[in-house]
């Protein structure tokens, strides 16, 4: 089954959960932003979790349907619809061949993502499909959509379910949209608004008091200039290290660097594998879909929490996904 592109979106890249394992040999790491969206959607229509999803950033696509699939959408929102009839976020939905499916601008967050059934075929490169946009490597062509690309979705039987497929009644269309799906209870436990939890690096001790409280206590706002790679904050500035040298060491996504001129940079998931400047802390791997939902003008704080803490709380939230996957199975199964 294709799906053909009939307008690209701002910014649309395939993506899976990433290259993981070269980084050391100097290969960025990729895949999506907002990684807990990604594997939702994959769970919510049957796909395992390195499946390929479209991430879709502020703007969406425009894209027209040439057989039956299975898709959901989740993340940000972006006003899909079908043929003009809204669908909603975080439940999986069948679509019929011919059928075109609109984005718009995101009223709420920066990326969305869609998951197909069956996930969007694209040649491996290093065991991922994730685009890296700079390097011009994997993904659809190693760039984003453009009109009249045509994206192939791996063969795979839609069900019949007749919950899920949209039914013509006369002349109106009309939908029957299944019952389940993530529940806002769900969501409010993947989320935390407004703070941004971190843990020490190993170069804290390097800043001065003044340095690490700024950081804490100073509230900062994402400013323009903000992609894939890494996000400058605007707030309080904060001193490096005086006479601060070292040689470049690893990176990782949520790395908060300091460049001279005092302005942190967090490293996201496009990020360089190693960095020269110094790192004052690192975001909590569960904080970092929030961050990438962020866009230029939104506000954040940090909080300090220990290592125990922040592992506690990502094992609570892969705790919650194994138990939302074991019920869509079953559900999609059926």
């Amino acid at each position: 089954m294709n799906i053909e592109v009939i307008k690209p979106g701002l910014l649309s890249t395939l993506q899976d959960s990433g290259r993981h394992g070269f980084q050391h040999l100097g290969v960025l790491a990729n895949g999506a932003m907002d990684v807990v969206a990604h594997r939702i959607g994959n769970l919510l229509v049957g796909n395992g979790p390195d499946c390929a999803t479209l991430e879709l950033t502020l703007q969406g696509p425009h894209l027209r349907f040439r057989g039956d699939a299975l898709i959901a959408i989740t993340g940000a929102d972006m006003d899909a619809a079908v043929d003009g009839l809204r669908l909603p976020l975080w439940r999986p939905i069948s679509v019929r061949a011919g059928r075109e499916l609109r984005f718009g601008f995101a009223s709420a967050g920066c990326r969305a993502y869609l998951a197909v059934q069956g996930g969007f075929a694209a040649p491996l490169f290093l065991g991922s499909r994730s685009t890296y946009l700079r390097g011009a490597l994997g993904g659809h062509q190693g760039r984003a959509l453009v009109r009249g690309d045509t994206l192939t979705i791996d063969d795979y039987p839609v069900p019949a379910n007749p919950r899920l497929i949209e039914t013509g009644q006369g002349n109106k269309e009309s939908a029957c949209w299944p019952t389940w799906g993530v529940s806002s209870h769900q969501l409010a436990r993947l989320s935390r608004p407004g703070v941004i939890r971190v843990l020490s690096a190993g170069q804290t001790e390097r800043f001065s008091s003044k340095a690490r409280s700024a950081l804490l206590t100073q509230p900062f706002k994402l400013s323009s200039q903000a992609d894939r790679m890494g996000y400058r904050l605007e707030g309080a500035l904060i001193d490096p290290p005086a006479r601060f040298e070292a040689l470049s060491q690893a990176v990782a996504f949520g790395s908060i660097q300091v460049p001279p001129d005092g302005k942190p940079i967090v490293l996201m998931a496009d990020r360089q594998p190693t960095g020269g400047y110094p790192c004052i802390a690192v975001v909590v791997t569960i904080d970092l879909p929030q961050l990438a939902q962020m866009r230029p003008g939104d506000g954040m704080r940090f909080a300090l929490v220990e290592v125990n803490e922040a592992q506690q709380l990502l094992l609570a939230r892969e705790r919650l996904l194994a138990m939302m996957a074991s019920s869509f199975a079953a559900r999609v199964e059926s």
